[in-house]
């Protein structure tokens, strides 16, 4: 287990690997390429993070924080001014674009495929957790939607092909506000 100490050296090391999934993708990089990236020692990293697979489910824990942290002061900051087009607006924009998820994403997906049990784990709970919380937000702006649950999984899934879509670099991507349009077509 990773060990609590020295916060510091522990975000530097976290986003090193951030930087080093956006430049380089999502490709295999050891402890040795992340402690240098660091500027720190391979003895300090194992200091903080005995294992590779450790250090991925910190990360994860981290990302998976942001977007839920940057959600919900958006959803205070704005309940009593929530449409269904700036609700839809603010959660693919967050789940996209923001601190430049979408590496990151499939680098984690791509871990819990490759048999990470313990992130497929921390990753499932988690998204269960954000599922849940999306539903705050729905429940709010779409009081006609009867299964909010299922809304919250469909938008998930709308965010997940956008991000995939976004790596990809597709110059046909999805327009956003046709999206959003037959959403709301589609909860009426």
């Amino acid at each position: 287990m990773a060990k609590k100490l020295d916060f510091n050296t522990k975000e530097k090391i976290l986003k090193s690997v951030e930087e080093i999934i956006q430049t380089d993708g999502i490709k295999d990089f050891s402890l040795r390429d992340i402690a240098r990236k660091a500027n720190i020692s391979l003895g300090t990293l194992y200091y903080h993070y005995n294992s590779k697979d450790e250090l991925v489910i910190d990360l994860a824990s981290l990302y998976l924080d942001r977007l839920d942290k940057d959600y919900f002061s958006w959803l205070k900051r704005h309940k009593d001014d929530l449409t269904p087009d700036r609700f839809l607006d603010v959660i693919f924009y967050k789940g996209v674009k923001l601190f430049d998820r979408a590496k990151l994403h499939l680098f984690l997906l791509n871990e819990c495929i490759g048999g990470n049990k313990k992130l497929l784990n921390k990753y499932s709970n988690l998204y269960k957790y954000w599922r849940e919380n999306l539903n705050i937000g729905i429940k709010q702006v779409f009081p006609n939607v009867k299964d909010s649950n299922s809304f919250a999984s469909l938008l998930m899934m709308i965010v997940d092909g956008m991000i995939s879509q976004e790596v990809l670099k597709l110059e046909n991507k999805v327009d956003q506000d046709k999206i959003k349009n037959l959403l709301k077509e589609f909860i009426k």
